[in-house]
């Protein structure tokens, strides 16, 4: 449809004019708007490429009404492979998370008291988890409410456990403790 020569699909809708080349409008509420069911182990089920040197749009955007509380992408994962995996082979970000107006920018929630809530798995010599403020605000901040450690940090390789290059005007370490039972720092051996 709008495509004289389709050569790479057995469906092409093209639309040369300011329209949304296709839409689907779900009423029912029992039915899903589009499924994509896989079964070949070669291919992707859906794949959204875009050969345009400098796109100035999003090739997949999600929009929720703002009058509505609902979910904008839920990705469910019942195997063993990833929920979502986001592979950047080239020199630019694989992932971006832009928040301008909105409360967290990210948020990561484990319902379950077993497992672990966020992991970074870092085969290379870069950064595991790179945290940069550019602003007044803080740059990590660990808010713990629960019984656990509010930051665990195990080490089994053969460099510091905590490397702190301080480079700015104030303190590269600042504890303040208000609690009258506990100290600042406590070490201890293992014993």
């Amino acid at each position: 449809i709008g495509d004289t020569d389709p050569s790479e699909a057995k469906l092409s809708l093209v639309q040369a004019i300011d329209l949304n080349c296709f839409t689907i409008d779900n009423n029912s509420g029992t039915s899903y708007g589009i499924y994509v069911e896989n079964t070949g182990s070669s291919y992707q089920g859906l794949l959204v490429t875009s050969n345009h040197a400098n796109p100035s749009k999003e090739l997949v955007k999600f929009q929720a009404d703002a009058n509505f509380d609902v979910t904008v992408l839920e990705v469910e994962n019942n195997g063993d492979g990833y929920g979502l995996l986001i592979d950047s082979n080239s020199a630019g970000k694989g992932l971006v998370i832009d928040n301008i107006n909105g409360n967290y920018a990210l948020e990561v929630y484990q319902g379950s008291t077993t497992n672990i809530c966020a992991f970074f798995h870092n085969d290379g010599t870069g950064q595991g988890l790179y945290v940069q403020q550019d602003g007044h605000g803080r740059a990590l901040e660990i808010d713990q409410n629960g019984n656990g450690d509010a930051l665990l940090i195990v080490n089994d390789g053969n460099e510091s456990c905590i490397n702190l290059d301080h480079n700015g005007d104030n303190f590269a370490l600042y504890i303040n403790s208000t609690s009258d039972e506990k100290g600042s720092i406590a070490v201890s051996d293992g014993a």
